[in-house]
């Protein structure tokens, strides 16, 4: 069989086409978007549904809003997702941002992120209340809490009580009680927690479905 040779492409011509990409990407975000009527943003505050971008001084960020505003350009709801390690939560802004405030925006990973849940496009105010609880906690009741996770994974937040962790709900609801001694946030509906006995799995419902 004969050998086969790729063909040979510079270095510029391929980053030309990669952006030619993500330009047609751009494109294909607007216009989805456009055709929801006044439903044009997304706000899905579960880390397994957002994006990733940064803001080109260091901040890493998970985008888990996509919308058209008033002057049809793409805005974005955020947050910083390497706290503590020289940046805070206060390096973005926590309110719909032009995309183009990001380092080079992945577009691809936008239209990924709107053509997958665009069954969920909303009104403006919709977002604005979604993102709200997503930045601020309101509507949760983390009052009598120590500490909760900024993160929302398979719809769940993790919380502390008197050193111990438990997982509430998006309204605020105690959906596994603060029994654990540590705990990993949610990933595929389960959570990987520890007890006195050591570690094991609990899935959305609190159920140790993996021994302790």
């Amino acid at each position: 069989m004969a050998n086969k040779t790729a063909e040979k492409i510079s270095p510029d011509a391929f980053l030309n086409e990669m952006n030619a990409i993500n330009d047609k990407a751009k494109d294909a975000v607007i216009d989805l978007l456009n055709k929801q009527g006044d439903k044009r943003y997304i706000a899905v505050p579960d880390w397994e549904d957002e994006c990733e971008g940064d803001d080109g001084d260091g901040s890493e960020l998970s985008i888990f809003g996509i919308g058209l505003d008033d002057d049809d350009e793409i805005c974005i709801a955020a947050v910083v997702d390497n706290i503590g390690n020289g940046h805070g939560p206060d390096d973005f802004p926590q309110e719909w941002t032009k995309a183009t405030e990001l380092y080079e925006p992945n577009y691809c990973a936008f239209y990924r992120f709107v053509a997958n849940n665009i069954e969920k496009a909303m009104t403006k105010e919709e977002a604005d209340e979604l993102a709200d609880k997503y930045w601020n906690g309101n509507g949760c009741d983390y009052g009598k809490y120590d500490w909760h996770d900024d993160c929302i994974c398979n719809g769940l937040i993790k919380v502390r009580l008197d050193g111990k962790y438990g997982f509430i709900n998006k309204d605020g609801e105690e959906i596994i009680p603060c029994k654990y001694e540590d705990a990993d946030a949610f990933s595929d509906g389960l959570a990987k927690v520890k007890s006195a006995e050591g570690w094991g799995f609990v899935n959305e419902n609190g159920e140790e479905i993996i021994s302790l």
